[in-house]
């Protein structure tokens, strides 16, 4: 285990924003993570846990202690009944995953498909897309208590996912390191098109797994830029979850907004439309953008600094609470 100094971070993240961090060290094993938190603890520094770098913005200053970049990886499946279980290590490449289990015949993270980032984010983030959620087929996800320096392993509900939620985003679980993740994926098809885009696609057709996958691949392409050419962290805001009377405010002063009705009775509200409503879709401030193709996702267009990322992300914020009385949260995370 190397422990490496002022290494810079902007290569390391999908915005290609940020500075240097004081310390650096990769992982590949609990060991190693066990004694890169010793590292950070004998320093009296924090740390930071980083993955693939798809969902965070990193300050121009960098950062002043630890990062601990997320190398841990390997699969194992263990088949139980029409189910099967699959232990992911928290460094594996999401996507890479994805088309594993695919390839598998094994149904459960196929509307997922695409998305940026490291096995290990999932879960904490409970990442979603097209009528999916992570939350819905993972089993456990094992973890490493910083604090008492042990590993714990916590159920589904003890991981208390929520809408872009959990317990490991909360106060109390935030020195919470997760090292593996358990999906319990079904061997029988089982898709999941409620997803009006995907809905339409197969309409009147057969509907093959495989083909679900490169459908979802496709959706996103033609609505987020490619991370290989563009700097982006992918949607920048959560959709908005209102009581039903304000919604029935929003719907008057903009008729039209889509939006899906949760079982508690609040309403999901789509900012996309929103944004796209209030003007926003295709501005750009500085080095700063909005994706012209989805007002969700903003983008680095050459030379952003965190800064000019930060204060779009602010007008834009104030611009809808202003307008439409809501005020949105960001999804990603700020590095601080």
């Amino acid at each position: 285990m190397l422990l490496e100094e002022r290494v810079p971070l902007k290569s390391f993240t999908t915005f290609h924003i940020g500075g240097p961090a004081r310390f650096f060290i990769s992982v590949r094993s609990t060991e190693e993570i066990f004694e890169a938190v010793r590292e950070a603890k004998k320093r009296h520094l924090q740390f930071f846990i980083l993955g693939g770098g798809s969902n965070v913005l990193v300050p121009d200053e960098g950062f002043n202690g630890l990062v601990i970049k997320m190398e841990y990886k390997g699969i194992t499946f263990e088949e139980k009944g029409m189910q099967v279980e699959a232990m992911v290590g928290a460094g594996e490449n999401w996507d890479e995953f994805v088309a594993k289990v695919v390839a598998r015949g094994l149904w459960g993270l196929e509307n997922l498909s695409g998305i940026p980032g490291t096995v290990g984010g999932t879960p904490i983030q409970n990442v979603g897309a097209y009528g999916a959620e992570v939350a819905d087929c993972i089993s456990w996800v094992e973890a490493f208590d910083s604090k008492k320096e042990e590993l714990r392993t916590f159920t589904n509900s003890e991981c208390r996912f929520a809408y872009r939620d959990s317990f490991f985003k909360s106060p109390e679980g935030k020195h919470f390191i997760v090292t593996r993740v358990c999906y319990s994926l079904s061997t029988q098809p089982a898709p999941n098109l409620s997803y009006r885009d995907l809905e339409r696609y197969f309409f009147r057709k057969k509907v093959i797994l495989p083909e679900i996958r490169e459908a979802v691949l496709d959706i996103r392409k033609s609505k987020f830029p490619d991370i290989s050419q563009m700097g982006t962290a992918g949607s920048f805001f959560k959709n908005p979850i209102v009581a039903a009377e304000v919604f029935k405010e929003m719907d008057a002063g903009m008729p039209g907004i889509p939006h899906f009705a949760l079982p508690d009775g609040r309403i999901k509200v789509s900012l996309g439309y929103i944004l796209e409503k209030l003007g926003w879709k295709g501005i750009h401030k500085g080095n700063a953008g909005v994706f012209e193709r989805q007002a969700l996702v903003l983008i680095n267009l050459g030379n952003a600094s965190s800064g000019e990322i930060r204060e779009l992300a602010t007008q834009i914020m104030d611009d809808v609470y202003k307008k439409i009385g809501v005020q949105i949260t960001p999804e990603i995370i700020f590095v601080e």
